[in-house]
């Protein structure tokens, strides 16, 4: 079984689903095609993408977690 790996970016984590390059969301003229990202997204029950240098991440976002210490 595959480790999830997991993305700190602005005080939120994520579960990365997918890293997908960059340019097979581009149309023929190179322009983003981004209705080709959300039905990807969809695709992979994902709910969030981020953006590195060369990739798309397709993340699930992990919900704060509240507790209580107890001692």
């Amino acid at each position: 079984m595959k480790m999830k790996e997991l993305y700190f970016y602005s005080g939120e984590v994520y579960i990365i689903l997918r890293r997908i390059p960059i340019y097979i969301f581009e149309n023929k003229n190179g322009d983003l095609n981004g209705d080709k990202i959300n039905v990807f997204k969809g695709w992979l029950k994902g709910d969030h993408v981020l953006r590195d240098q060369s990739h798309f991440l397709f993340c699930e976002t992990v919900e704060s977690v509240e507790f209580e210490e107890i001692i």
